[in-house]
């Protein structure tokens, strides 16, 4: 074993003291990994923390969560920047909930009227949750906005690279680990407004576990809902697909960068609530 093999090793699991390394590299397997993925406080923390953005090119990004006729439909917006993995940083800037029985075309039309057409994010990438019936919506909102960036997730797949799927069982528990690692190095924030507290209570009941191969899994929603009586996390989902998907930077092309911080001095309320 050599210094530059446990070099990349502490890179690609997160440093000596991650469990991987751990596991992977020192032999040591933990006894018991289980609970909640992140506590409350920690959570907290987020609330009105203050992201420094470098000079380096960000994007806008907006996350949405389409509801299965129980738990409500969601879209995030946020302020992206860095590479897929454990450098991003996240910035919140508005999240809209709407009703559980909302009609597709209607959710899709909300998604335009709130990213698109109202020209304060552009070159938004749009990522929509690509279960059930995200892949329907997702193509419907590429056909009305064909210039748009339009991504389907499908967060039930594997990792591409080889020593994510040593580590995480799905993309589901990677997004989730990428979130709790965000956090609890300052990299992530959450505007206060409306969803703040719901957006907490779905971040500090996250139940999760590691397996026999050592792969860190979620528990299934229904089973969240079913055994532990824990509500679907719709919310806190989004910031989860935040952490998965590349963005365009927001003035690739025409835009000017000079005009950002007016946009930001515009919100008086960055949180909204559809009626």
């Amino acid at each position: 074993m050599t210094a530059q093999f446990i070099k990349d090793r502490a890179i690609e699991y997160g440093g000596v003291n991650s469990v991987h390394f751990g596991i992977k590299v020192l032999g040591r397997f933990p006894d018991k990994i289980n609970g909640f993925l992140l506590g409350r406080n920690e959570v907290e923390s987020c609330v009105d923390r203050i992201i420094e953005f470098d000079d380096r090119e960000w994007g806008w990004m907006a996350c949405c969560d389409v509801g299965d006729g129980r738990d409500r439909s969601v879209i995030s917006i946020f302020k992206v920047q860095g590479e897929v993995g454990r450098n991003r940083k996240v910035q919140q800037v508005k999240t809209i909930e709407m009703p559980s029985d909302v009609i597709g075309h209607v959710f899709v039309n909300k998604i335009i009227e709130e990213c698109i057409d109202s020209k304060l994010y552009p070159n938004i990438t749009v990522v929509i949750d690509g279960h059930g019936n995200g892949k329907t919506l997702a193509n419907l909102l590429q056909e009305k906005r064909p210039n748009v960036d339009v991504k389907a997730l499908k967060w039930g797949g594997r990792p591409f690279l080889e020593y994510e799927k040593e580590m995480y069982y799905n993309l589901r528990a990677k997004a989730h680990m990428l979130v709790r690692d965000a956090i609890r190095a300052g990299r992530l924030a959450i505007s206060r407004g409306l969803h703040t507290e719901k957006t907490i209570e779905q971040g500090s009941k996250l139940p999760y576990t590691m397996n026999d191969l050592g792969q860190y899994l979620m528990m299934k929603k229904e089973v969240m809902r079913s055994k532990e009586n824990i509500p679907s996390p719709d919310i806190f989902d989004t910031y989860c697909f935040a952490q998965l998907m590349d963005y365009t930077p927001a003035n690739d092309g025409y835009y000017d960068y000079d005009d950002v911080s007016d946009v930001f001095d515009e919100w008086d309320d960055w949180d909204d609530t559809a009626a």
